[in-house]
């Protein structure tokens, strides 16, 4: 709500009601007789004056905590009308109302006091901050405006004024005429407020103190024309001019209060008066040129009339022409002072754009080794993914509009890389990447994209390959190109590579398909050897895909308790008796039955999940095996053999997750064996040396599993504490005296047995088989011959309690 909403009908018919109440009190006073008129109409003055000093003091008090500056202007506002409340009582009640022989009396004093508060109230509310010329400016407009208002004055009352004295010989009274001259100074001071802050003078409140200074003025000059010609007495119309000034502040008090209580915006009320606003805006610059007009008339009229002013009006002319054409010296010299101000600001500006050109240029040049690196790789200066992808988008496009256009991808990943890295140190390994880049860049063409993807993986993008053998000529330039060693501090290093290819991306839709398949084919030759290339195909994408599947499926296998384990004995050649069991990992699966080891744990290494499936593995046997140790004391003889993954034994913690299973489980650790494979003692000689000599400290067994198979060296037999070998069942195969694998065989059971290792033989399927290895002397033996891999349950029922389990003999 704004100030303009604050007045409802009633409260507009009290506003009426109040404006008409000086005329109604007025009649009132004249009905009643000679003595109570006087009281009526001092009852009046007194009532009028207090609701104005009642509106002045709600504003002044509003805006102490608001505005300092606009507090004091209202306040000088209630001292003038306080002034006025006094200098009333001592007019009617003073029963000496001269200073002894002045012409003036004390009334008279305090009605000048109230000017001047009046003045220094419109000088605070137009006081505003100006630079040096423009307060000059506007000093002369002002002036200007009061010689010809000063003249007016001079020509329309003074004059007639002291005549119409002369002629009634009443020259004592001339100071009566000083109060309409006071009030046009008033009226000056108001018309400053306009000039100097106009904004100001377009809210309500400022109206109505204009309006009540303009009543003033009237009243003022009509009390002193009557009281000149001796017609005026206590009681007269005059008053109402009085009471109604005193009226129109009060009001304006009262709305100033009411518009700041409402903390109403001053833009929004402006805005209801645009159009009134730039009309006097405009119209106020014109003003003192009015005036000149306006003193330049007076002269033609009056300068031979009966008033005998020529003398005043040549002087007000000329002072005005003089301030007139000083104003035109100020207002050239605040020219000149903006044309230098201009010229300086050009040539800033001239500066400015120099240097701004300079930045541009600056930014340009940084915005294109931005795009740059966008693009490129840091390190090797190749194309990055950001713009082999690009590339490869053209590549479609062109496609697009030439279908028989033929590209073709290479992905490049490098074989052990790490182990430069952590060998030789990660500078090195920058310095091969580098040169790896310029190898490669040798072997394509120039039409051809090479890029690094990061790390150790870089890719290719072959264009117009319709012909197969320009890829593979590419793939077998990179093979050998990489043959030749790199050399490091006079050091030599080998490094090789795995390739995926795909020999078109006709059928693909966009190019993270060409790179999913790409990758696939990769990762196919690094499973299968390493240092060639595959081309991909579907059955690789059949391959991919169900190892995705299984990655997700196997997440939550433990967790719907879809894993299970079983149990196979394994079998002392000697006596026939079962002297262990090893625990096998089974998986039924929901949809696709039931999975063996091989369908699923190569997935789990690649995925990370066989780190959480081993713990689950190692704690649910070992539970197990006490379960049945509570139940039979037979089994307390007995071990329980594990598998272990290479990922599994290079974790840190592996030791202690042991540990804290044998403990929870209260599992003897004399009775438990870990199974390792021959390859998994190569993966970081010196890690899993450590391990093994920790798990070996607790009384845990450490068993090779697939002896003869894998990297076999007798050094491993002798650097790793190792207590026990399973000879795999490929030995076993068509094993008789005189065969090779039958001298091998013997060979390594005479040698295990010399260095007091256990050995074990896998698979064993014949009965031929199980009699030559107890005549080799092997220790023990399993397979599907001796026993089938059990539930937890047979077990317990068939071995342990019945004893109804009957071995081959």
């Amino acid at each position: 709500m704004d100030i303009y909403k604050l007045f409802s009908r009633r409260k507009l018919g009290i506003v009426a009601l109040f404006l008409l109440a000086p005329l109604l009190i007025y009649l009132i006073s004249q009905s009643q007789s000679d003595h109570f008129r006087p009281l009526v109409l001092g009852v009046g003055e007194i009532l009028f004056s207090l609701i104005a000093i009642i509106g002045l003091w709600m504003a002044a008090k509003q805006y102490r905590q608001i505005s300092k500056k606009y507090h004091v202007a209202w306040l000088f506002l209630l001292i003038a009308v306080l002034s006025t409340l006094v200098a009333d009582l001592f007019w009617r009640f003073s029963s000496n109302p001269r200073f002894f022989d002045l012409f003036i009396s004390a009334a008279d004093v305090v009605y000048i006091f109230e000017y001047l508060c009046f003045f220094i109230a419109m000088g605070v509310f137009g006081a505003q901050q100006f630079n040096r010329i423009e307060w000059l400016k506007r000093a002369f407009d002002i002036s200007i405006i009061l010689i010809a208002t000063l003249l007016a004055f001079l020509i329309f009352v003074f004059t007639p004024a002291i005549n119409l004295l002369e002629t009634r010989n009443n020259t004592g009274s001339f100071l009566l005429m000083l109060y309409p001259l006071a009030d046009i100074i008033l009226m000056f001071a108001v018309l400053a407020v306009l000039y100097f802050k106009p904004r100001k003078v377009y809210l309500t409140p400022f109206w109505l103190i204009l309006a009540g200074f303009a009543v003033l003025c009237v009243t003022d000059y009509i009390f002193g024309l009557r009281m000149i010609k001796g017609v005026y007495s206590v009681g007269n119309m005059v008053n109402i001019g009085w009471w109604y000034s005193n009226l129109l502040l009060g009001l304006a008090g009262y709305i100033q209060y009411q518009f700041l209580n409402r903390k109403e915006n001053t833009e929004v009320v402006l805005q209801k008066t645009t159009v009134f606003r730039k009309w006097l805006t405009s119209w106020a610059v014109y003003f003192p040129y009015m005036m000149v007009a306006w003193v330049y008339l007076l002269f033609i009229i009056y300068h031979n009339s009966d008033l005998n002013l020529t003398r005043e009006l040549l002087t007000g002319l000329g002072a005005i022409f003089g301030l007139v054409l000083i104003r035109q010296v100020v207002v050239i010299a605040e020219n000149r002072q903006l044309l230098s101000s201009l010229s300086r600001a050009n040539q800033h500006l001239k500066l400015q754009t120099q240097d701004l050109r300079g930045e541009i240029e600056k930014s340009s040049i940084i915005q294109e080794k931005l795009s740059y690196d966008a693009m490129h790789d840091a390190l090797t200066g190749l194309s990055n993914r950001v713009l082999f992808t690009n590339r490869l988008e053209h590549a479609f496009e062109r496609i697009k509009r030439k279908p028989g256009l033929v590209y073709s991808v290479l992905f490049l990943d490098l074989d052990n890389f790490k182990s430069i890295n952590d060998i030789l140190g990660h500078n090195a390994g920058d310095l091969a990447l580098i040169e790896l880049g310029h190898r490669l860049g040798k072997c394509i063409r120039t039409v051809d994209t090479l890029a690094r993807f990061g790390g150790d993986e870089f890719v290719i993008l072959l264009e117009n390959t319709e012909d197969r053998d320009v890829t593979l000529s590419v793939a077998n330039r990179i093979l050998v190109e990489l043959e030749r060693p790199f050399l490091h501090n006079e050091k030599k290093v080998t490094v090789t590579c795995s390739i995926g290819i795909v020999q078109s991306i006709h059928g693909y839709r966009t190019p993270e398909e060409v790179l999913r398949d790409v990758d696939i084919a990769m990762y196919t030759a690094k499973k299968t050897g390493k240092a060639k290339f595959e081309i991909f195909n579907i059955e690789m994408g059949t391959a991919a895909t169900y190892q995705l599947e299984v990655e997700g499926e196997l997440h939550r296998a433990i967790t719907n308790k879809e894993l299970f384990l079983q149990y196979q004995p394994i079998v002392n050649l000697a006596n026939h008796k079962i002297v262990g069991f090893e625990a096998l990992l089974r998986w039924q699966h929901p949809m696709r039955g039931l999975l063996e080891p091989d369908d699923f744990i190569p997935i789990a290494e690649d995925s990370g999940a066989i780190n959480p499936i081993g713990d689950w593995v190692l704690r649910a046997a070992c539970e197990q095996m006490v379960n049945w140790s509570k139940n039979c004391e037979e089994s307390n003889k007995m071990f329980l053999s594990i598998n272990l993954s290479g990922k599994q034994l290079l974790k840190s913690t592996l030791v202690e997750s042991v540990q804290n299973i044998l403990v929870d489980t209260g599992l003897n650790p004399r009775q438990l064996t870990l199974e390792v494979t021959e390859n998994t003692l190569i993966l970081d000689e010196k890690v899993v040396s450590e391990r093994i000599a920790a798990l070996h400290a607790l009384g845990v067994s450490i068993s090779v599993d697939d002896f003869g198979t894998g990297y076999s060296s007798l050094y491993n037999l002798s650097n790793f504490i190792i207590d026990e070998i399973k000879i795999d069942n490929l030995f076993a195969e068509n094993i008789a005296p005189g065969k090779k694998n039958y001298a091998i065989c013997g060979s390594l059971i005479q040698l295990a047995q010399k260095l007091g290792i256990r050995t074990i033989i896998e698979g064993v399927e014949e009965a031929k088989q199980l009699e030559v290895f107890a005549s080799l002397g092997c220790d023990m033996g399993q397979g599907y011959f001796l026993a089938r891999p059990m539930l937890a349950s047979d077990v317990q029922f068939n071995i342990f309690e019945e004893k109804n389990f009957q071995l081959p003999t």
